[in-house]
């Protein structure tokens, strides 16, 4: 009696090693889950940035307003009369010349054509 609960047992063990650490297995389960949870959290994180990026398109081709915000922040446009003051912070350093603290940049209307603007020239760190 003693040997067939022995028997029994070890064929019990046997049956479970698959189950456990074959490739279906509990393990091999858990491990996907993770996956699937990692990736899903990716996926939500990219489709909030997609949603900011429809977003910040329909707001360029809707109107002149979000056009010229771009055009001021992202490429330093200045209008016709404008008077263009960088301020720099006191521990920035910068190889350009024309960047020091308290440089006001002015352009001549004789430069503008009618309703156009200029880029000033780039400056590191702003």
């Amino acid at each position: 009696m003693r040997a067939l609960t022995l028997i029994l047992l070890v064929l019990l063990l046997l049956i479970q090693i698959p189950l456990w650490f074959g490739k279906g297995g509990v393990l091999k389960v858990w491990e996907m889950q993770n996956q699937v949870k990692t990736l899903e959290t990716n996926n939500t994180d990219k489709e909030l940035r997609n949603q900011a990026l429809r977003s910040e398109v329909e707001d360029l081709q809707a109107g002149k307003g979000a056009l010229e915000e771009e055009a001021r922040d992202g490429l330093g446009l200045i209008k016709p009369g404008e008077i263009f003051i960088q301020v720099l912070s006191a521990g920035s350093s910068s190889d350009n010349p024309r960047s020091n603290s308290g440089v006001i940049q002015t352009a001549p209307p004789a430069l503008y054509e009618e309703g156009q603007g200029t880029r000033p020239a780039p400056v590191k760190g702003h």
